[in-house]
């Protein structure tokens, strides 16, 4: 990391400050690449109604990890530099709503996609006092004494709206592809009609690159619906994912998770290792005497036992016994 060196007695310059930001900027920019890898991540910004209800959304505080050249404009007295690229975070502070009206022909709705992209924003403008060298007790005001603002701050921003596809029957609708240089979060679907946005109408967009997030999981092989909740988060290309305990009357021989989401299932089926002495199966716990693993892929996880999707006992209970935590590679 380069580090700026100064003297006692030297003049200090403008680009002595500004070099200090700007190699803090990218010794932190190199850290999060070699962290998060160079696609583009989001964390927080979750999509939720707004309160009271609206044909409005909220997207929360949050930010946005975005490969970026170091600065496509001069900063201050430093060039431009649109040669190197570093990993930029984009920060939004503060909730922001965003407008999802409904279609005015009856039995028609429009999916609206919520999407995201990165922008340095040159901010905070005002009139800085300048050096007078004809008469210093007498400062200039802006540069050449104009009284010109200048902006103080570049800040890395998020850029968020509300993209609406084409209005058609109702479940026939079709969600918009993102705009180049945005990345789609969520999609808020809308009816004729509709007077205020609930969470059913709200879901996260097919590959939306959350680093962190949770789930109701809906399990397979039981008598009767069997859900819990999953956390998950990302880590570069791996996710990690925490199952809670979750038993229940065994009906089948399969076991598993159908609704994993998009945004975090392998486009290549992966066999990997769990921890067997978390499971349970024929009303037992397994202790490690047997062998599990897991099937992840595309369309959801299951669960192999004995090295067979269909080796779990079709009676009893089976179900996972204590909080279980593994991984996987999106690759």
């Amino acid at each position: 990391m380069d580090r700026v060196i100064v003297y006692p007695g030297s003049i200090p310059q403008d680009v002595d400050v500004l070099s200090t930001n700007k190699n803090s900027l990218v010794a932190l920019g190199m850290l999060m690449l070699d962290v998060l890898g160079s696609g583009t991540l989001a964390s927080g910004l979750k999509c939720v109604p707004t309160s009271p209800g609206s044909l409005n959304v909220s997207i929360q505080p949050g930010r946005l990890y975005s490969l970026q050249n170091i600065d496509n404009t001069a900063y201050g007295s430093l060039a431009l530099d649109s040669t190197h690229q570093i990993l930029k975070q984009g920060i939004l502070l503060d909730a922001l709503q965003l407008a999802c009206p409904a279609p005015s022909t009856s039995g028609f709705s429009i999916n609206y996609l919520i999407e995201a992209a990165y922008q340095d924003s040159d901010t905070s403008a005002t009139a800085l006092p300048y050096y007078n060298s004809q008469n210093p007790q007498q400062p200039f005001s802006g540069p050449n004494n104009t009284g010109v603002a200048q902006p103080t701050v570049r800040q890395g921003s998020i850029v968020l709206q509300a993209k609406p596809g084409s209005v058609a029957p109702t479940g026939t609708q079709n969600t918009p592809t993102p705009d180049v240089g945005f990345t789609g979060l969520w999609v808020v679907s809308v009816a004729n009609g509709q007077s205020a946005i609930t969470t059913s109408n709200i879901a996260m967009a097919s590959g939306a690159p959350f680093l962190t997030g949770s789930f109701a999981g809906a399990y397979t092989g039981y008598s009767g619906s069997i859900t819990s909740s999953i956390n998950w988060w990302r880590l570069g290309p791996a996710v990690y994912l925490t199952l809670a305990p979750v038993t229940g009357t065994s009906n089948g021989s399969g076991f598993g998770i159908s609704n994993l989401p998009p945004a975090i299932c392998p486009p290549t089926t992966q066999l990997i290792s769990v921890p067997n002495a978390a499971f349970v199966n024929n009303g037992a716990a397994l202790g490690g005497v047997a062998d599990v693993s897991a099937q992840v892929s595309a369309s959801g996880l299951s669960f192999q036992f004995n090295n067979s999707l269909t080796g779990w006992t079709a009676s009893s209970s089976k179900g996972i016994g204590a909080e279980v935590t593994f991984s996987y590679v999106l690759a």
